[in-house]
């Protein structure tokens, strides 16, 4: 619209459909090749971000991961919950960059104090101090410490992995007809065992942020998931492991804990499956 020429960074893993819709707006798609050894696809795009910027010192990168803005920008879909909704006691929310959970929260506090976040994670992500792994899990987890995230708002965070998330979008799609990539199917199964251990009028919202248009190739594809085991296994326990202390406690399945730490904030202890 405005003639500016945009370069979005990204690695192997968008989906091909995105990376071709991307072109047709006429974006230059650049793609990292390796990963960072430490930080991961993450580290890898952000320096390939800042050669980007250091080689032009006209560019500008809005930096997704502490950009205040990303946080505000969420605000308007708070009051849209509020308006339909009224009162929300509980606010379930998957986290990546941080912004939709923290932006959703703050407003929607507002309005309920006493308003309970429960953050979704997926396991390897180190957002919430778990040891980085490899993930196959995209649109949230992290392998970098987005200063976006408001650690402070969360009452509780539950790890989902990559099986689980397949079987409540499967299960999402085949019992209420809605769809949508590994967020939506994470968040759905935290969402729906807290409908059935809280009172039946706690009012609960379920943050589902996209559709299946980029999970046709994966998460809804039978090749995809068999080569990855991602289906055919028992369905997930109806209820997740607990744990206390996520610094030194790994999650390899559904589980959650109700200690929020900054992990860039405290000494980093050994981990224990």
């Amino acid at each position: 619209m405005f003639g500016h020429p945009v370069t979005l960074v990204t690695d192997p893993g968008l989906e091909p459909i995105l990376r071709q819709m991307l072109a047709a707006y006429g974006a230059q798609v650049d793609v990292v090749s390796d990963p960072h050894p430490v930080g991961g696809w993450q580290q890898a795009r952000r320096d390939r971000v800042r050669t980007l910027l250091e080689r032009d010192e006209a560019a500008w990168c809005p930096d997704q991961y502490s950009n205040p803005d990303n946080v505000t920008g969420y605000s308007s879909l708070g009051v849209e919950l509020i308006a339909q909704l009224r009162h929300i006691d509980v606010l379930v929310c998957s986290v990546g960059t941080g912004g939709h959970s923290a932006g959703v929260a703050h407003t929607l506090r507002q309005f309920n104090p006493e308003l309970e976040v429960v953050g979704v994670d997926t396991i390897g992500s180190t957002i919430f101090g778990q040891p980085a792994q490899s993930r196959i899990m995209r649109g949230l987890g992290s392998s970098i410490y987005p200063r976006n995230v408001a650690y402070d708002q969360f009452s509780e965070v539950h790890w989902v992995a990559p099986a689980e998330a397949v079987w409540a979008c499967r299960t999402l799609a085949a019992t209420h007809y809605a769809t949508g990539g590994w967020s939506v199917g994470a968040v759905a199964l935290v969402s729906g065992w807290l409908a059935r251990t809280r009172s039946a009028d706690t009012r609960i919202a379920a943050v589902f942020p996209d559709g299946p248009a980029r999970y046709y190739g994966t998460i809804y594809n039978d090749e995809y998931c068999r080569a990855h085991d991602l289906i055919g296994a028992p369905a997930p326990p109806t209820e997740p492991r607990t744990i206390s202390d996520p610094l030194t406690q790994v999650a390899s399945s559904w589980t959650r804990c109700p200690t929020i730490i900054d992990p860039t904030c405290v000494p980093h202890a050994e981990p224990t499956s």
